[in-house]
């Protein structure tokens, strides 16, 4: 970098403008396009660097396999760049986590306060981590669980501008079952309280107002969201909304978070109650939407 004057643009461009909505859940096959894929590599992405890994290639998968308690995999961009979200979709043999560290202006060097950590459990996930800064980020370093022979299959890694996650979160067990599919986040329930739990560490309410959802099921479909944080040391109707039909569409819903008094300070999780009846449901997209600007 040639120095670190905050007003050139080679270290911290511009930010884009921010987007409506502060997160958005989106499980749809067809859904927003990534910002750059770091694998499989677009042509523009950088070079990958590993340490204390062993790193091949088996067809369209990119296998990657902890030599120690410090093994990590690391891209670094030729011109800094604003991101909203890396998501990564593995295969994993061990429920372990993954990190995140970033570096920018206000990180010059890897550290904890510039990272962001995410569980991992066996088998084929999403995992998507959030960076937080507004700043642009200069590299990414992702590592690996902090023990030696532990084999992570990489389907993709890709980078979203937009706030876009794909992890479809843990169900209620052992009632909920939960599988992605191509037309949305299938739930399945046999009991009479279905749910689905989104952890959001770096969720702060006054980012949100208000909640839509795109859910289908057999009715009756009334959906609740419940929240933890700063404000609700657990899940209880206080701490909740109920969505309502928004216009024609059926299933469309949406609540005012903002109406809420405990909707404050941080959000660690969100819950998902599709309906109160046994069934399977469908979850497309679900979104927190920012509060207008102040005029």
């Amino acid at each position: 970098m040639p120095g670190d004057d905050p007003k050139d643009p080679r270290i911290d461009p511009r930010a884009p403008p921010l987007s409506k909505e502060t997160v958005v859940w989106d499980f749809k096959k067809s859904g927003e396009p990534p910002l750059l894929s770091l694998w499989p590599k677009d042509p523009t992405a950088p070079v990958r660097k590993r340490s204390a890994a062993k790193v091949s290639k088996q067809g369209e998968v990119l296998v990657a396999e902890t030599e120690g308690a410090d093994s990590w995999l690391l891209w670094q961009f030729d011109t800094p760049l604003h991101f909203a979200t890396l998501s990564v979709e593995l295969v994993s043999p061990v429920a372990d986590r993954i990190q995140l560290y970033w570096t920018s202006i206000d990180c010059a060097i890897f550290s904890e306060k510039c990272s962001s950590a995410h569980e991992i459990v066996v088998g084929r996930q999403f995992v998507d981590l959030v960076p937080g800064t507004v700043r642009a980020i200069r590299e990414v370093r992702l590592d690996l669980p902090a023990k030696a022979g532990v084999k992570l299959e990489f389907h993709q890694v890709r980078l979203f501008s937009k706030p876009v996650l794909h992890g479809s979160g843990n169900g209620h067990e052992p009632s909920t079952k939960v599988q992605p599919t191509p037309e949305g986040l299938a739930v399945e329930s046999a009991s009479s309280d279905p749910w689905v739990r989104f952890p959001t560490p770096w969720l702060s309410a006054r980012g949100a107002e208000t909640v839509e959802l795109e859910l289908e099921g057999a009715p009756p479909v009334a959906p609740q969201l419940f929240f933890v944080g700063s404000e609700c040391p657990q899940f209880n109707e206080a701490c909740s909304v109920q969505l309502t039909p928004a216009g024609p569409s059926a299933k469309i819903f949406r609540a005012r978070l903002s109406d809420v008094p405990q909707w404050r300070g941080q959000i660690t999780a969100l819950r998902l109650d599709p309906s109160t009846t046994p069934g399977r449901y469908l979850i497309q997209r679900m979104s927190l939407i920012r509060p207008p600007p102040a005029k």
